[in-house]
């Protein structure tokens, strides 16, 4: 009976052991899959938000063009579309509704807006940035 029961737990023992390490390895998969999706976003979001500072530069110094207007919008609707937190989608439409008031003329009240979004942007890739270390480290 004794020699029944310890061939069981070392079958059972073999099991976990060749097991283990596969179980181990799909987390560590998915765990990376789940970062490289994050670095992927990160770098679109970079990408939209440098898109979104050059598209306003430009309209601060050629406004009387609708092609840079058109630029600006396309660019804030893609910074909208991938950064979803309330406070900057707030502030962008905020600044969205000013602008279509002046009709693409950039004054210091826009300016303003536009440095405020700015900076909750900022705030909000800080938190990403702190979200993705949290993520990384077990």
């Amino acid at each position: 009976m004794l020699d029944g029961v310890t061939a069981v737990a070392a079958i059972l023992a073999a099991l976990a052991a060749i097991i283990a390490p596969v179980i181990t390895s799909l987390i560590d998969y998915k765990k990376s899959v789940h970062l490289k999706k994050i670095e992927i976003f990160e770098s679109a979001v970079q990408s939209s938000i440098t898109d979104l500072t050059k598209s306003f530069a430009e309209l601060e110094k050629n406004y009387e063009y609708s092609q840079f207007y058109v630029q600006f919008l396309s660019a804030a609707y893609t910074v909208s579309a991938r950064i979803n937190d309330e406070l900057v989608q707030k502030k962008l439409n905020e600044l969205l509704h000013m602008l279509r008031s002046k009709n693409g003329d950039v004054d210091q009240k826009i300016t303003e807006c536009f440095d405020s979004l700015l900076s909750l942007i900022s705030n909000y890739l800080r938190d990403m940035q702190g979200l993705k270390k949290d993520q990384s480290h077990p």
